[in-house]
């Protein structure tokens, strides 16, 4: 009983690369398999798959856009996370400091230095903890 064999038991790592005239290759894909049977099998030895190298570059060039698109929608959507994050955090913080943003305009603040105090205040909380973290990240 001959049964076929399964395709993990091929040896795809032998590989032949065919370079045909401009002329002749409309259909040269579709003969070459008609004709591999009786014409190409030697042995053990067959032609298991013809692929165009239009084919083979355009599946090379897809798997780097779909990494590359990958690795943007994580980061898009890590650094939407750490925007919102930072923007409740922010919220919160002025809802708590109510109080005293009524004290400072009712002593004579502008909404414009109650504003660079408060962006201020954040910006130096920020560069506090980003040097423990770059130490932290060089580590």
């Amino acid at each position: 009983m001959v049964a076929p064999m399964p395709e993990e038991w091929y040896d795809l790592g032998t590989e032949f690369c065919v370079r045909v005239k401009e002329d002749q290759d409309r259909d040269f894909i579709a003969r070459l398999k008609a004709d591999s049977e009786k014409l190409y099998r030697v042995g053990n030895v067959f032609i298991a798959d013809v692929r165009s190298f239009t084919d083979i570059r355009r599946n090379f060039q897809q798997s780097h856009t779909n990494a590359w698109n990958s690795y943007l929608f994580g980061m898009g959507f890590l650094l939407l996370n750490i925007f919102l994050g930072l923007l409740g955090t922010f919220w919160f913080r002025t809802q708590q400091r109510r109080g005293e943003i009524a004290l400072m305009k009712s002593l004579g603040g502008t909404d414009h230095s109650i504003f660079v105090r408060q962006l201020a205040e954040g910006l130096i909380l920020l560069a506090v903890a980003t040097i423990p973290a770059i130490f932290i990240d060089w580590n």
